[in-house]
């Protein structure tokens, strides 16, 4: 039960950071720090880092990782994993509901690209990305020795930091967009961890 109070505790605490990171958008806080590192990515642009961020950028594209997740909860189901499953697809299916949803309220406009359209916060590509790696991580730590468990840690932040970086790279997000992803996606993992805690 404490333990609990504390996942719910730090959940509360991300969803402040995200409320923070939104208002503080919307009275124009990011804007030069927005623009500055826009310019740092992008500058000079390299043909094999823009083509490998299209790649990471298709593979985890929202929709793509929500069915991803919904069938490979329906497999873990199956399995017998059944808290698992049920963990993976609640926060799957929250984390597109909550991306639809703010981009429709807050219409953040993208930066200028060649690539997407559309509304950018927060970023969908980051608060999957933060739901599904760290289901991963968590769901290895109760299925896998210590080996294992730090090397899907590991690979699953790398490619989390991938993800992320990719998007401003591309000039398809501002940071201040992946920064309300990242505060999302962690809100809603730990919140629905919680509640199948407490359970």
């Amino acid at each position: 039960m404490r333990q609990n109070k504390k996942i719910l505790g730090i959940s509360l605490i991300f969803l402040f950071f995200f409320l923070l990171t939104l208002t503080l958008m919307m009275l124009g806080f990011f804007q030069k720090i927005d623009s500055s590192l826009q310019n740092y990515f992008s500058n000079p642009e390299s043909p094999f880092f823009i083509s490998l961020s299209l790649i990471l950028s298709s593979l985890f594209e929202p929709l793509t990782v929500i069915g991803f997740s919904i069938f490979l909860s329906l497999l873990l189901f199956f399995k017998g994993f059944k808290r698992e499953s049920l963990f993976l697809s609640t926060a799957s299916v929250f984390g597109g509901i909550f991306i639809i949803l703010l981009k429709e309220v807050v219409q953040r406009i993208r930066p200028e690209n060649l690539y997407e359209s559309g509304f950018g916060f927060p970023s969908g590509h980051a608060t999957m990305a933060i739901l599904f790696f760290s289901w991963l991580i968590y769901s290895s730590t109760k299925h896998f020795g210590k080996k294992n468990r730090v090397l899907i840690s590991i690979l699953s932040s790398i490619l989390v930091l991938a993800i992320i970086s990719s998007r401003i790279y591309l000039g398809v997000h501002w940071f201040s967009d992946i920064l309300g992803g990242i505060f999302l996606g962690t809100f809603l993992f730990c919140f629905i961890l919680s509640f199948f805690r407490s359970r």
